[in-house]
């Protein structure tokens, strides 16, 4: 009996994080500033499974939301602008930046752009200038799919790792320890 109840946990674990992710995804890709790689990573310090739905989640509300971002800059661009613009910790030269890998990378600086902090949201409320929604959103799937993968990757094979010579309460406080120097040292670079 306690394997079956052990069974439909992880079932509705499972669904948790592809719920959340879907809805992370969606919030990061429009207004929220914290990427859903926090999510995928402290999924992927339980389980390998537990992170490709975080991750096919957080896709799934990446594509939606990137492309409501698209439609809606489409048709009242200083609206959606001025939403991105309110974001925290999204200064003006991104911006910029992110007008110049388009222009020099087409779609592929959606990609680019994945690894250099350029949030995703100013590329969705750009691309109408661009591209169609059809290769917006084709580009977005490698460009959030890639990196989304690779925080999975990353934080499963760590705590895999780890787990093998630290308790699991410290695996995750290093977890936590990480994601709070990464978001101090990308706000601090933001706020210059």
């Amino acid at each position: 009996m306690r394997g079956v109840d052990a069974n439909i946990a992880d079932r509705w674990l499972v669904l948790l994080a592809a719920f959340a992710g879907l809805a992370w995804g969606l919030a990061e890709a429009s207004f929220f500033f914290v990427v859903p790689d926090v999510l995928i990573s402290a999924c992927a310090l339980r389980s390998g499974r537990l992170a490709l739905f975080a991750v096919a989640g957080s896709l799934t509300g990446a594509c939606i939301g990137g492309a409501a971002m698209y439609l809606w800059s489409q048709h009242e661009p200083a609206a959606a602008r001025a939403l991105v613009d309110a974001v925290p910790f999204v200064p003006q030269r991104l911006f910029a930046f992110a007008a110049e890998l388009s222009a020099a990378h087409g779609g592929l600086g959606i990609l680019i752009g994945s690894f250099s902090g350029v949030p995703y949201k100013i590329f969705a409320v750009q691309a109408p200038e661009i591209m169609s929604l059809a290769t917006f959103v084709a580009w977005t799937l490698p460009g959030r799919i890639v990196r989304f993968t690779l925080s999975a990757t990353v934080a499963w094979s760590m705590a895999r790792w780890l787990r093998t010579r630290w308790r699991p309460r410290w695996v995750r406080l290093g977890w936590a320890a990480a994601w709070i120097g990464i978001y101090a040292g990308y706000w601090i670079e933001m706020s210059r």
